[in-house]
């Protein structure tokens, strides 16, 4: 018996689920069970179907160093294609940032030269910054991820 998205198929021989196998049917993640049998369990845990797959090594992975030209190269290419996209989501961080810091009150330093204990002068935020800095702390993971995903999106 084969259980796919709830629905039960069969009961069917091995050659008939070696037929689903070879059509793209039945994968390793289906659950099946024996007929006369209750216990459901995943169709990879069945040798005579899947055997040959878990016994398989993994192919040799061969990875292929890139030049600087290379890697510069398909760095524009990227950034052509993206552009605007990118220009976007870095201006999600840039703008905040900017914001906030001109918004910050200048600070005089103190005087050093006199040996005595510096005072720092009392420094106020104007409301402003503190919106920016928790903006900023929002948007800032949404930029990242929006900027892999462009990238992917244009890789694929």
């Amino acid at each position: 018996m084969v259980r796919v998205e709830g629905r039960e198929y069969g009961p069917v021989d091995t050659e008939e689920l070696l037929e689903w196998k070879a059509e793209g049917r039945l994968i390793p993640a289906n659950e099946v069970r024996r007929a006369e049998d209750d216990r459901w369990f995943p169709a990879g845990e069945l040798p005579e179907i899947f055997g040959e797959q878990l016994s398989a090594e993994p192919p040799d992975l061969i990875v292929r160093r890139r030049s600087w030209p290379e890697v510069i190269r398909e760095t524009l290419r990227i950034y052509r294609a993206g552009f605007w996209r990118f220009m976007f989501f870095g201006l999600l961080t840039a703008v905040p940032m900017y914001v906030f810091q001109s918004a910050f009150p200048k600070i005089p330093l103190p005087d050093l030269t006199s040996g005595a204990a510096a005072t720092m002068p009392k420094v106020t935020l104007p409301p402003i910054c503190y919106i920016m800095v928790v903006l900023l702390l929002f948007v800032w993971p949404v930029s990242t991820a929006a900027f892999q995903y462009v990238a992917d999106d244009i890789l694929h």
